[in-house]
């Protein structure tokens, strides 16, 4: 049986192929090793108990493993899974994007000021002239800006 990584290749690969159907890189082909505990030792036993400390002594374990082959051939494509970790992540700032640019269009002036943090706030009512700005906080700047600023005023540079 085989397994792929990236599953996008499951239709593609076979046992058979050296190279990547999808980008030409070389594949990299493993057999599954399974390892299950055959005995615990004493302090790992407890570890997840709510009553007992764990391990006092890390890296002192004495639990047996047994390793056993799952049948299973491993056909992996390390240069398809950088690209797909790629396109995922691209995805997510680009939806991440997205619902930034809704909720600002949708905001309040008041909503928009809050998204900016004190310095640009300090910067925007020293620019409106407001007296004592530099002693105010965020939410006394919001409070003081929100009558003053207009939409024309945004992004504040």
């Amino acid at each position: 049986m085989i397994k792929t990584i990236p599953h996008t290749l499951k239709n593609f690969i076979d046992s058979t192929m050296v190279s990547c159907p999808k980008c030409k890189s070389l594949l990299k082909k493993e057999i599954e090793i399974l390892s299950t505990l055959v005995e615990e030792c004493y302090e790992c036993r407890y570890d997840d108990r709510p009553f007992a400390y764990g391990r006092q002594n890390k890296g002192e374990c004495t639990c047996e493993y047994s390793s056993k082959e799952s049948g299973f051939i491993i056909i992996t494509c390390e240069t398809c899974v950088l690209d797909e970790k790629e396109q995922l992540i691209k995805e997510k700032i680009k939806k991440e994007k997205n619902e930034f640019t809704e909720k600002w269009n949708k905001a309040t002036i008041e909503e928009r000021l809050a998204m900016y943090g004190s310095k640009k706030l300090t910067y925007l009512a020293k620019k409106k002239a407001i007296v004592n700005y530099s002693k105010m906080n965020k939410n006394e700047l919001i409070h003081v800006l929100k009558e003053c600023t207009t939409i024309s005023d945004f992004p504040i540079c």
